[in-house]
């Protein structure tokens, strides 16, 4: 089953961004230095890509435009590849919410789809959005290796729905910045068989969202 034509997808989250660990979902923070070293150092020694996906936001597709010039590779803005809208918790820092809101955080990271965050985007609408993007690429680029630059809530939805997973326990893979994912799509006669090659999170990551 395994030899049939496959697409090969590699999620790659964005690298730190500026202004410190917090909650940014659609808050749009460009890259620091060290965002930009970090992402740079995680496709050093990877080739092979055919096309350059990118959410919209600034600490994805910047990076997404400069590996695409240095390839000679497109660049496709995908807009339905930006973070989780958190609501009340856009742009606060990760600290404070710990801090002040601990008894609305945990059962957001336990069971999302049942702890939204207030005024925040459903998950349900979240997963929604983020599979109809990913079968369609898939459809568009079968066959090809493809690069996505995205999120860290992006790659857990992604993980959890192509392994099979409760999106319950979407927030149990460690996502740090500039971490790189493969998946291997086998398309055959009887349906798409995905298969998790890698999830190799760098050990300068962060835990922080978005």
């Amino acid at each position: 089953m395994l030899t049939e034509k496959a697409t090969t997808v590699d999620l790659l989250r964005h690298g730190e961004p500026l202004d410190g660990r917090k909650f940014r979902g659609s808050t749009d923070d460009r890259l620091s230095e060290q965002g930009w070293q970090q992402m740079r150092a995680a496709v050093a020694e990877q080739t092979g890509w055919q096309q350059i996906v990118t959410s919209p936001l600034s600490r994805c597709a910047e990076f997404a435009n400069e590996l695409a010039a240095e390839l000679s590779l497109n660049v496709m803005v995908e807009d339905e590849l930006r973070e989780l809208h958190f609501g009340d918790w856009e742009g606060v820092e990760s600290e404070l919410l710990w801090k002040e809101h601990a008894q609305q955080l945990i059962p957001f990271f336990k069971d999302p789809e049942n702890n939204p965050p207030p005024g925040g985007e459903l998950m349900a609408d979240f997963r929604n959005r983020l599979m109809d993007c990913w079968n369609a690429l898939l459809e568009r680029y079968q066959g090809q290796n493809l690069l996505i630059v995205c999120h860290g809530g992006v790659i857990r939805v992604l993980l959890s729905q192509v392994l099979g997973l409760p999106m319950k326990h979407y927030a149990r893979f460690d996502v740090p910045y500039a971490c790189m994912s493969r998946i291997c799509v086998y398309h055959t006669e009887t349906g798409d068989f995905p298969l998790l090659k890698f999830h190799n999170p760098l050990p300068e990551g962060s835990h922080s969202a978005g």
